[in-house]
């Protein structure tokens, strides 16, 4: 199930990303169910009046996996990992935990505590603004807490504006007693790291980083060589009935909840939309994209570079997709309107799995950190054992360590097209569920 979700994450993001290169026709929009479109018959189906396929041979593909200290110091920041300094003075823009409190000259030599500034403890990070508006303010932003050596008391007196919005101190002379306790350096450390990662150094960490990358970047490569291959091929228009099928099949299930569930929440269907964070140009959009994708896939299918996939591959794929969806074939094609719409996903699926295997000659590879491109002969990704024969790549994806960290390779996560229209599917059950528990929530 975890793997479905990355694909649906994969495609909203990469829905996102589409270009819209012509405005295609859609049936009239209404409360009215629209007409069930089916998927065209793409494997028999010229497909020269809609895209003219670029180059994807030998593409150049550069995988950034390169861990550098400054991305080792956000990772730290990110995951609040930090160290207590007290042996360097403090710095503009450095964060510290500081003891302070103020009293104000009333008459002679005569002082009491101000309101707000009383013993207080504090984290702060150390700017120098003029955005100073309250007492606590000065003590920050007005930089005289910076170039202060840790665990040393700093005094310190200012008068404050006649205007001050505070005006129990407006125009008054305030005398600033501040303690920086520690200054917080965000950053790995040899002692974390070893406890943490099993690893002897913060640099053992760096490369261990850099290599898990390399060795965890297939299905990121296979969707960066469709995308390199989708901007050098043109599409030369969308077919209308496949536009169709894919907008009608989103645009009904909302409508089905809308009719359901929500029609007397909401005065209209395009209300219900937006409450549901969507319109129907999104919708169409997202239609355009599924199209795009299917064109792309077909048309290197088409090239014979990639073989064809036997009689008996295809029915196992099919059967394996039935089952993850606890359902029988029979069942999954009356789902997805027919066989057409099978066939497109399991071909588009099978190229898209070969797109990576280096027999296939699609891609020349490097990395930016050169020292670990030796990797790169041992574990290129392999896509399938070949065309005819069942698939047997693995698709790790981008790890994180154990603490909720990794640098990402490249930031679109790839996905399979056999889990594309299953997991929407999937996402508007969730997302039907939620919505009518919220719906039952506000009637009660």
């Amino acid at each position: 199930m975890k793997k479905t979700v990355k694909r649906a994450i994969a495609f909203v993001l990469a829905a996102i990303m589409a270009v819209l290169m012509i405005i295609p026709a859609y049936a009239e929009d209404s409360t009215e169910a629209g007409a069930e479109y089916r998927a065209i018959d793409l494997e028999n189906t010229d497909l020269s009046r809609y895209i003219t396929l670029g180059n994807y041979k030998n593409l150049p593909i550069t995988l950034n996996v390169n861990v550098t200290a400054e991305d080792l110091d956000r990772m730290a920041r990110e995951n609040k990992i930090y160290v207590e300094v007290t042996d360097r003075d403090t710095a503009e823009g450095d964060t510290v935990n500081i003891t302070y409190s103020g009293k104000v000259k009333v008459s002679g030599d005569r002082w009491i505590t101000v309101s707000g500034a009383a013993e207080s403890k504090a984290e702060v990070v150390l700017t120098e603004t003029d955005e100073v508006k309250t007492v606590r303010d000065y003590i920050i932003n007005s930089g005289k807490l910076v170039g202060v050596a840790p665990k040393k008391e700093t005094e310190f007196t200012m008068t404050f504006p006649e205007d001050f919005e505070v005006t129990t101190v407006a125009g008054k002379e305030i005398k600033f007693t501040a303690t920086v306790n520690y200054i917080k350096e965000y950053k790995y450390t040899d002692s974390y790291v070893k406890a943490k990662f099993g690893v002897d150094t913060v640099e053992d960490y760096r490369l261990y980083l850099i290599e898990k990358n390399l060795l965890s970047f297939a299905d990121d490569l296979a969707y960066e060589l469709y995308l390199t291959v989708t901007k050098n091929s043109k599409i030369n228009s969308y077919p209308e009935e496949h536009l169709n099928y894919y907008y009608y099949k989103e645009y009904n299930e909302y409508l089905r909840m809308y009719n359901e569930t929500y029609k007397d929440r909401f005065d209209t269907f395009e209300e219900f939309l937006e409450y549901a964070g969507t319109d129907t140009e999104a919708i169409k959009e997202r239609a355009k994209y599924y199209v795009e994708w299917d064109l792309v896939m077909f048309a290197l299918y088409k090239t014979g570079d990639f073989g064809t996939i036997s009689d008996s591959e295809y029915s196992a794929r099919v059967a394996e997709m039935a089952e993850s969806y606890d359902m029988t074939v029979s069942e999954l094609e009356e789902l997805y309107l027919g066989k057409h719409d099978i066939n497109n996903m399991i071909i588009a699926d099978y190229v898209f799995e070969l797109l990576p295997n280096d027999m296939y000659g699609v891609y020349e590879l490097t990395t930016d950190f050169e020292d670990f491109e030796y990797l790169l002969e041992d574990n290129k990704p392999t896509g399938t054992t070949g065309p005819n024969k069942p698939a047997g790549t693995t698709t790790p994806g981008n790890d994180a360590d154990s603490n909720g960290q990794g640098v990402d390779i490249i930031k679109i996560v790839g996905f399979s097209v056999i889990g594309l229209l299953a997991a929407a599917v999937i996402a508007f059950c969730v997302f039907a569920a939620v919505m009518t528990a919220k719906a039952k929530k506000n009637k009660e």
